[in-house]
């Protein structure tokens, strides 16, 4: 099996697990992104991803393959769908942020040594205000996993966005520094 990346750049800090499906499709159409169509031609490619709440994801990437047209066999994965209609989008942002509510809930879920790093979790991350909570999250979250937050963090363009800069520069900073 090989591993592949959409690359979205100028991707926003709003968290659409509180729009509906149009409103998702309008914030996601902004980005522009990248798939190496070379790469992903001709093969069976699984798209996974943990949730479909509105498939406003799964429209863009279908339209971004078709616009490039590229040939190949598309297989969508989702852990859960929400597939009765009387619930509200939003529903997912319940289900995201049910146990998670501050830094100190991620840092218990990152010393778990399955935890694997998703674009919420580092969006939660970079996004936090309170300094004292971002402290200690930085003085008890293993070195390794710090490096790893930065390289997807980088990876996803977060380093040009100003609402992250600052505790993406911190984490940088103790990452090469140690302090």
């Amino acid at each position: 099996m090989l591993d592949s990346k959409i690359h979205r750049y100028k991707t926003y800090s709003q968290d659409y697990g509180d729009l509906n499906y149009e409103e998702r499709v309008n914030l996601i159409a902004s980005d522009t992104y990248h798939l190496d169509a070379g790469f992903i031609s001709n093969r069976v490619a699984l798209l996974i991803d943990d949730i479909k709440i509105t498939g406003s994801h799964e429209f863009t990437i279908r339209k971004l393959i078709k616009q490039a047209n590229i040939k190949g066999e598309f297989i969508f994965l989702y852990l859960a769908e929400l597939t009765n209609p009387s619930v509200p989008a939003s529903f997912e942002n319940y289900l995201n942020y049910y146990q998670i509510k501050e830094l100190a809930d991620i840092e218990a879920l990152i010393s778990d040594n399955s935890f694997i790093f998703n674009t919420r979790v580092i969006k939660f991350i970079l996004h936090s205000n309170d300094h004292e909570a971002f402290e200690s999250f930085l003085n008890n979250t293993d070195s390794k996993k710090l490096n790893e937050l930065v390289q997807y963090a980088i990876s996803n363009n977060y380093h040009l966005m100003e609402e992250y800069k600052d505790n993406l520069f911190k984490i940088i900073k103790r990452t090469t520094n140690g302090n």
